[in-house]
């Protein structure tokens, strides 16, 4: 059986899927922070590149202006370095014992 691969080039259609017409942008994520992101996004249900999308989309719509290193001290960097190490799930028990 002779198997016959056509490509759309072959018809002088170069047709690109909705996905291959959208902006890319590459980042750079500090170590740890890739798996953060799969945990989340696995948890919600959503693919990493959805998951990054909620989140950037819920801080660009939040009337609080981003803090930057200058606006915290040591002892609350140290703090959020923390939390930013530990599973999703402890951070979601921690953030449930704060309130």
């Amino acid at each position: 059986m002779a198997v016959i691969l056509i490509r759309r080039a072959d018809f002088g259609v170069e047709k690109k899927y909705p996905s291959e017409l959208k902006e890319r942008f590459i980042v750079r994520m500090p170590e740890g922070m890739r798996d953060q992101i799969a945990e989340e996004a696995a948890a919600n249900h959503r693919s990493m590149n959805s998951e990054i999308i909620a989140r950037l989309q819920g801080s660009l719509v939040t009337d609080e202006p981003t803090r930057t290193a200058k606006d915290t001290g040591s002892e609350e960097e140290a703090l959020l370095a923390a939390f930013r190490k530990l599973p999703s799930e402890k951070r979601s028990a921690l953030l449930r014992l704060l309130k």
